[in-house]
């Protein structure tokens, strides 16, 4: 979806986005008053927008839908730039005991670009239990 609102000078703007892949919607807001409009919006609907937050929601979800929608929110808010607070994140995610915690975390992952995320995916891919695990980590390293 695109820009939904913007103000009279167009120096900022809010725009609704549908991701079908992670099956998440969230707001983005940006430009010169994003902090003004963002404490308004705080209001109606749950902000999230502080790096701690967005790296600890996968690790406070209750069930695994959840935990799932909040590893792609974790994803989809990463820099473009390596950041090493998130790939500890994506570590211990790993590390999960549930294959499809594995698994969707290797799909979350593949919204960037960092090179570092390669050797984690490389073991997955060699040595998980699990064989749906292996298959996801062999497809991200083909793309």
């Amino acid at each position: 979806m695109g820009v939904v609102w913007e103000d009279a000078e167009k120096k900022t703007v809010l725009r609704l986005v549908f991701d079908r892949v992670a099956e998440v919607r969230y707001v983005s807001i940006s430009g010169e008053y994003a902090e003004k409009y963002v404490r308004e919006y705080q209001k109606e609907a749950d902000v999230f927008y502080a790096k701690d937050v967005l790296l600890l929601l996968p690790f406070h979800a209750k069930g695994e839908e959840a935990i799932v929608g909040n590893i792609f929110l974790m994803a989809i808010s990463a820099p473009p730039d390596f950041d090493s607070d998130y790939l500890d994140a994506f570590k211990r995610l790993l590390d999960s005991p549930i294959p499809m915690i594995r698994m969707e975390t290797i799909a979350a992952m593949a919204y960037l670009n960092w090179s570092e995320l390669i050797p984690l995916v490389e073991i997955l891919k060699e040595k998980d239990v699990d064989a749906g695990v292996r298959r996801a980590a062999n497809d991200f390293l083909r793309m």
